[in-house]
């Protein structure tokens, strides 16, 4: 990982004393896992409810992100614990920075936005996977400066104001092992419409994955193109022949972009729904879409993974399961706002769909282990 290596603190740290506690014991990392885990949502409900006051929302939020089979079940159920603490930890030092950026969208106060600051050097010093967590910094004072009554000197300081982020997050990234990648990336020869047109469908393709159901996304795929998705989805992509792969590509990108379309199309809607219903969840679901459209992007740029030849659940949609999970708990909120019998109603349906096929996709992996949540269909 060459310099990357120096910003990954904590998950050193968590490594060795899990090491020395639980002398080697599989069982004890995952006890370890699973105490972090409880700790990071009740943190998080604790500071959602903070940002948003409202507990409602932030119950929502919390079990939405804690539970999302697409982002969580890489990081939780296979026993990685490598890609656990490369990317968990940093997010206790973020709830804070974002708490104390919403105070200062408040307030307007600048200790706010230098406490802000100061816990995204926290979060960086955590783990260097905070690098995806830039985005959110120049998406929120965007938002800041044309949502709120400001001068125009206002505005462009506060937009000014998020240069320090972008800054540090990129001399991090190119003083990395990713830095080749960000200066040279494997498209810099081709034209930029080209360019442009590769980096929608990367996004795309990240979008739909982590904001629609699993179950949901292959139904879909086979729907769409039932003689090559299915191949698509059921083999490895390095097993299939050359000459079917060129096919899956293509039907893939004819997938991607026919369901992102609607995907996009919903997001906006929410976005102008609450608008419109004057919600105070406006600014932050606003801040928070492209926060998540900046995160892709991010990933994709940075080409820190190649998830672009199929679809399933990944590491890699464990942030922006995050930022998915408080926008949609704002919207439904919003929308039955006198009916929180209804939400719970709607959670709990979420948490049995996850932890069953958390479990399916358990009994695939791990065939011989007898941990299974749910008895055999």
């Amino acid at each position: 990982m060459g310099f990357l290596t120096k910003f990954d603190n904590m998950p050193r740290i968590f490594t060795s004393l899990s090491g020395l506690v639980f002398k080697g014991s599989m069982q004890g990392y995952m006890t370890a896992q699973l105490i972090v885990i409880i700790l990071l949502a009740v943190c998080e409900y604790f500071i959602v409810k903070a940002i948003v006051k409202n507990r409602l929302i932030a119950l929502t939020a919390t079990l939405f992100f804690t539970l999302n089979f697409s982002g969580n079940f890489q990081i939780y159920a296979r026993g990685h614990f490598q890609w656990f603490t490369q990317r968990v930890f940093e997010i206790f030092p973020f709830l804070f920075s974002f708490l104390f950026l919403s105070k200062f969208y408040n307030k307007e106060k600048y200790r706010y936005y230098l406490l802000s600051f100061l816990f995204f050097l926290i979060a960086l010093l955590t783990s260097s996977y905070a690098t995806l967590l830039t985005p959110f910094y120049p998406s929120f004072l965007f938002v800041m400066a044309i949502t709120k009554k400001l001068s125009v000197k206002k505005r462009v300081l506060y937009l000014l104001l998020s240069t320090p982020f972008i800054i540090i997050n990129y001399l991090i990234i190119k003083y990395s092992s990713l830095g080749e990648k960000v200066v040279n990336p494997p498209d810099i020869n081709l034209p930029l419409l080209k360019q442009m047109e590769g980096y929608s469908l990367k996004i795309s393709h990240q979008l739909v994955t982590a904001t629609l159901p699993f179950n949901l996304i292959t139904f879909f795929a086979r729907t769409f193109n039932s003689s090559e998705i299915k191949i698509f989805i059921n083999a490895p992509f390095s097993s299939i022949p050359i000459y079917k792969a060129t096919i899956l590509i293509t039907a893939l990108k004819a997938f991607i972009m026919t369901v992102a379309i609607p995907i996009y199309l919903f997001y906006s809607s929410i976005i102008i729904f609450l608008h419109k219903k004057r919600s105070p969840q406006f600014h932050i679901v606003f801040a928070l879409f492209l926060t998540l459209i900046g995160t892709l992007f991010l990933s994709a740029y940075t080409n820190r993974f190649d998830v672009y030849s199929s679809i399933f659940e990944s590491r890699y949609f464990y942030l922006p399961g995050f930022y998915i999970g408080i926008i949609f708990a704002c919207f439904i909120y919003n929308l039955i706002p006198k009916k929180p019998i209804f939400i719970i109603s709607l959670l709990l349906i979420w948490a049995v769909y996850n932890f069953k096929l958390i479990d399916s996709k358990f009994r695939e992996n791990f065939p011989k282990t007898q941990l299974w949540l749910f008895p055999a269909l």
